[in-house]
């Protein structure tokens, strides 16, 4: 259970306290924004992992946190949906076989002052692995989550780009997210982090897009180029009317805007062919592709495709 506190409340407080000790339930009480509280309460819904800091740190240093890459699938005319690229998620490895999911250990990483750190490293470890790739002759596009104490570095913007160039890279070759709550929230630094990201020609997405209250003056003002649908919202809409019309209506929106739309947590072909006929234009999700490491990418990719889009080849419906 969740209370916004303020002056007078303290009561209040006390005595829903002592009601949730009889149900068992916990209190998270905060005088913050609703924007905080809801971290608070996603943190708290997470697993973690029982590594400390000082692990973390170690494993930062020894480059034992760096990025899988779970493919995304782009819908095209008379193609169906085709992988032309991926999102880079940070993953802890333990050796050749083990990992440790983000989900696990990115609170850790934020409330020991690491995550900023985690999100610069894993943006230099994609730039490098997408010039490995082109000199492969593999073309895809990244898609990285800025985190909120990344984007209160006010040298970020000019750096990625120095890195980009330094790779001879276009900076078009990177989606940065920024999630819905973060992008909402007005924070000067960060609105000006993405101001510069932007004009610098790097895209720029709102994630967890559904999670939070966006203001569509807020963004028309970002200039962003894509919004992703959160993973929840398009798991939910298997069962949920209203869950499908909030879908609906925001593809609408985006559309009306001139934004791409991706979807999360695609885990069905039933899923991907509904969000086909919604007018999706990206998705991602088990059933798409799992995070892989890099040197298994480029053969699921070419196998994916070559099966004909896993033989799906939903179109659209008007």
């Amino acid at each position: 259970m969740v209370l916004l506190t303020g002056d007078g409340r303290t009561r209040a407080l006390a005595t829903a306290t002592q009601l949730a000790d009889v149900l068992g339930l916990s209190v998270i009480a905060s005088e913050r924004s609703i924007v905080s509280v809801r971290n608070e309460l996603r943190r708290a819904r997470l697993p973690q992992t029982q590594m400390s800091a000082s692990e973390m740190a170690a494993a930062i240093a020894a480059d034992d946190i760096r990025p899988n890459y779970q493919p995304q699938a782009e819908f095209r005319a008379r193609c169906g949906w085709t992988i032309s690229g991926i999102e880079a998620l940070p993953f802890w490895h333990l050796g050749e076989t083990d990992a440790v999911p983000p989900a696990e250990f990115l609170p850790l990483a934020e409330d020991s002052g690491q995550l900023a750190l985690i999100t610069r490293r894993l943006l230099e470890q994609v730039i490098e692995q997408l010039r490995a790739w082109r000199s492969q002759r593999i073309f895809l596009d990244a898609a990285v989550k800025l985190s909120a104490p990344s984007l209160e570095d006010g040298e970020l913007a000019d750096d990625i780009l120095q890195l980009v160039r330094r790779a001879q890279l276009e900076p078009g070759i990177l989606l940065l997210e920024v999630p819905e709550a973060l992008a909402m929230s007005h924070s000067i630094a960060a609105i000006e982090a993405l101001g510069r990201l932007k004009a610098n020609g790097f895209r720029l997405a709102i994630d967890e897009f559904g999670t939070a209250y966006s203001s569509i003056e807020q963004l028309c003002r970002l200039k962003v180029d894509e919004l992703r649908l959160d993973a929840s919202l398009v798991q939910e809409s298997r069962i949920s009317g209203e869950t499908r019309r909030i879908l609906e209506a925001a593809v609408a929106l985006a559309q009306k805007l001139g934004l791409l739309v991706c979807a999360d947590g695609v885990d069905s072909e039933r899923s991907l062919n509904y969000l086909a006929r919604i007018g999706c234009n990206k998705v991602q999700g088990c059933y798409i592709g799992k995070p892989l490491r890099a040197r298994s990418i480029n053969a699921y990719i070419n196998d994916w495709n070559r099966r004909g889009v896993a033989g799906i080849t939903a179109s659209r419906v008007s």
